[in-house]
């Protein structure tokens, strides 16, 4: 597994449930950071699958992403996504394309509205750099 994952996890969200730290072990803490690098998990889905087994609810990490829907988004659909929101906030995706860095919380905020959080922020990023041509 990716250390510097593994360390923000366990730094924070493991940390912050202190208490329930023997409800995992390290194969399943592995899986888990696994998951995320691979991409098979965004960042945000890997905490709720953390907090679900620090929470008892399970003991596989992959079988409680897979109850709660958490599955990658197909290529070709986030960048349907992507081209969707950069047509529909033209403004702001010309300003990012000039170098306003601000701007790219904005699109990868609605990027994520658009797949209901199934998007990688990482992903979503690098896909309009691309587009932008940065």
């Amino acid at each position: 597994a990716d250390a510097r994952t593994a360390i923000n996890r366990a730094a924070n969200e493991i940390a912050a449930d202190i208490a329930n730290v023997e409800r995992i072990d390290h194969h399943q803490f592995a899986a888990l950071v696994a998951m995320e690098t691979s991409g098979q998990l965004t960042a945000t889905q890997s905490k709720q699958v953390l907090a679900a087994l620090l929470a008892g609810e399970g003991d596989d990490p992959a079988a409680i992403a897979s109850a709660r829907g958490f599955e990658a988004m197909d290529a070709s659909a986030l960048e349907s996504a992507v081209d969707a929101v950069i047509a529909a906030n033209a403004d702001a995706f010309e300003r990012f394309k000039s170098g306003d860095a601000k701007v790219a919380g904005l699109l990868v905020g609605q990027v994520m509205k658009a797949t209901g959080g199934q998007a990688d922020g990482k992903a979503v990023t690098a896909l309009l750099r691309r587009r932008a041509g940065l």
